[in-house]
């Protein structure tokens, strides 16, 4: 389920343009600076790194609802570095998945070359493979935010 959300969350991110963030999660009564419903701390943040933040003073007060925002914020930077570890890892372990069929399998019986290439086409099939995922699902996601 965490992989999901954070593949969810990515999407978002490029879809909508980024991520909305809100301490408290309801908003709360009019705010004293621009009469409107609004949250003490509003941050936006954007796929190429841009921060929106907005405090109001009466979160001066409130350090609870600070350290919450402020979790908040360490749970949505912590998901996109897991992904961004995941691809890693993926590309660092693509070589060893083709040595270590070479060495374990051989090539000396033509049946041990299929289990081989199964080794090498995979993970170096699995980038193109997921940017095709995300453009598609960041695509419908822009159709449906956008009608």
């Amino acid at each position: 389920m965490g992989l999901v959300n954070d593949v969810n969350m990515l999407v978002k991110l490029y879809a909508e343009g980024g991520i909305e963030i809100c301490s408290p999660e309801e908003k709360i009564g009019p705010s004293q600076s621009n009469g409107d419903q609004g949250f003490m701390i509003r941050t936006f943040i954007q796929p190429d790194g841009d921060v929106i933040m907005y405090v109001s003073k009466e979160v001066f007060s409130c350090p609870d609802i600070w350290r919450q925002h402020h979790e908040k914020i360490r749970n949505k930077v912590d998901c996109i570095r897991r992904l961004r570890r995941m691809v890693k890892w993926i590309w660092i372990l693509s070589p060893l998945l083709f040595l270590t069929g070479y060495v374990g399998l051989g090539f000396e019986q033509i049946w041990r070359i299929v289990p081989v290439s199964i080794l090498t086409v995979i993970p170096f099939a699995l980038k193109p493979i997921l940017k095709l995922y995300f453009r598609l699902r960041i695509e419908k996601e822009i159709k449906h935010v956008c009608s």
